[in-house]
């Protein structure tokens, strides 16, 4: 299954402009692995084994802003604040920015359909 990234009007263009636009951006989800990708930018996979918990989030915490940040355990893949989830990990999960690697404790993500993505990822695998 794959889900769209949430993005606002500003960020949507400039992230377009750039190639990391909704046309290059999702979460894919299959029976091991959520896939998070905002195209050339950064991507993550995690191993669904590696999930602790899945749940709705008011917000990106700000300090993370707008597009793939992170730091300290905690990124965000996002392209706006809106249908925010953020998904606790208990195991492993590689990522990258750039190309540079970083390794998740806490992932938040912007989806257009944040319910559909948390009963599509909850569901046993």
């Amino acid at each position: 299954m794959r889900f769209p990234i949430s993005f606002g009007g500003l960020s949507k263009t400039v992230f377009t402009l750039i190639g990391c636009g909704p046309g290059a951006s999702g979460v894919e989800i299959d029976a091991t692995t959520i896939r998070a990708r905002m195209g050339w930018f950064g991507s993550v996979a995690i191993p669904r084994e590696s999930i602790a918990s899945i749940r709705r989030a008011e917000r990106v915490p700000f300090w993370l802003g707008v597009g793939v940040h992170g730091g300290f355990g905690r990124w965000a893949i996002n392209g706006s604040n809106r249908g925010v989830v953020q998904i606790d990990l208990k195991g492993p999960a590689r990522g990258r920015v750039l190309v540079f690697p970083f390794q998740p404790r806490t992932l938040y993500l912007s989806l257009e359909d944040p319910e559909g993505f948390i009963r599509a990822a909850s569901r046993a695998a």
